[in-house]
């Protein structure tokens, strides 16, 4: 694949795709072993990472790659990547399994803190987020940043903890500037989540949409507009992101992805609340959910935009709640809240979007 992203293709062709689809059926199988309870963990976590490290079925795959040879640190929004790769003894393959394993790693230690089942946790991750994650640059700044929140929201807390904490929610920004939205947002998660507070947030709406809607648009063509990072960012995800989106199959399929985010909610929401009295659910589960849907309520307000770039950052702002709600799920699901029934109604569309993606890129090479 690499030798033909330097001969200047960037599309993946059909042996690229048959690889990234063997992987993740394998991932799937041996993830579902070690929901069954079989001992797999390993050889699990193995094809996770190289289905991390060969994710060539997005042409971001190849854009990254381009941008790690350049040498030119003026390419990179984060200098913190450009310095990963003069490490990497100039394989893409090292800077890959180094940038995404160690998102990987964290977000395990993620359900380690939160003491979630490692069996329930990657198996609901690997149907829910792996495709995903592989790709999205954002992904360790997202694993940084919910591996703090855990340690703030986990069963007992101590100053350690805090300063923990504290510490892989601010280094997150420096992984992805993105999570200064979610960092702003953490406030809220002290909050108790019950009724009342959600019908405020349902409320609030309108309010996050005005402020989106004209704040930002605001910001993005006036005089603040400074910013040749950000100029270039808008252009590049506008012109990229519309040729997609006049196939109506990709619209279909992604479709299946973003709804999957909504589909979740309102199940464990719908337990959560059902079950708030009794003593399954308890504080983690509770922040969890809150958090996801704090970003799920602004993400939205960005969806309902009709300006091109800001719908193309509130979907992917989307992606955000992707982790914590993995988290509930598997918290959720461990504790009795959510049945099996309930577990697979959760992880169908995501599945579905992954492996009609798949072989959709497939058939269309």
């Amino acid at each position: 694949m690499l030798n033909h992203i330097q001969l200047g293709q960037i599309q993946p062709e059909f042996a690229d795709l048959l690889l990234c689809l063997v992987l993740l059926v394998l991932v799937f199988l041996f993830s579902y072993a070690g929901f069954k309870g079989r001992h797999v963990r390993w050889l699990l976590i193995i094809l996770i990472l190289l289905f991390l490290v060969f994710s060539y079925w997005e042409t971001d795959y190849a854009r990254y790659y381009l941008r790690f040879i350049s040498d030119d640190i003026s390419r990179y929004a984060e200098p913190f990547y450009y310095y990963v790769g003069k490490i990497c003894f100039g394989s893409y393959y090292v800077y890959r399994l180094i940038i995404w394993g160690l998102a990987f790693m964290l977000i395990s230690k993620t359900a380690q803190v939160l003491e979630i089942d490692k069996a329930v946790f990657f198996f609901v991750f690997s149907v829910f987020f792996l495709m995903t994650f592989s790709y999205a640059r954002a992904s360790l700044a997202m694993a940084s940043y919910f591996l703090g929140f855990a340690y703030v929201v986990k069963r007992s807390v101590c100053t350690k903890d805090i300063i923990k904490g504290c510490f892989f929610i601010l280094i997150s920004y420096f992984f992805h500037r993105s999570t200064a939205f979610i960092i702003l947002l953490t406030p809220f998660c002290f909050f108790r989540l019950n009724k009342r507070f959600f019908l405020l947030l349902l409320i609030s709406l309108p309010i996050v949409y005005y402020l989106i809607h004209y704040g930002l648009v605001h910001f993005l063509s006036g005089d603040y507009y400074i910013n040749e990072v950000l100029s270039s960012s808008v252009e590049n995800y506008a012109g990229r992101e519309m040729d997609f989106n006049f196939n109506w199959k990709f619209r279909l399929i992604t479709s299946l992805r973003n709804y999957s985010f909504f589909v979740g909610i309102i199940i464990c929401l719908h337990e959560f609340f059902k079950q708030q009295f009794s003593f399954i659910n308890d504080y983690r589960v509770e922040k969890c959910l809150l958090i996801a849907i704090l970003i799920i309520i602004v993400s939205t307000a960005f969806l309902f935009d009709d300006n091109y770039f800001i719908y193309i950052v509130g979907y992917r702002f989307l992606y955000f709640s992707a982790i914590p709600l993995v988290l509930a799920i598997s918290l959720m699901y461990q504790s009795g809240s959510l049945s099996k029934k309930q577990l697979f109604v959760v992880l169908f569309m995501p599945s579905l979007y992954a492996y009609g993606y798949l072989i959709g890129k497939l058939l269309s090479v």
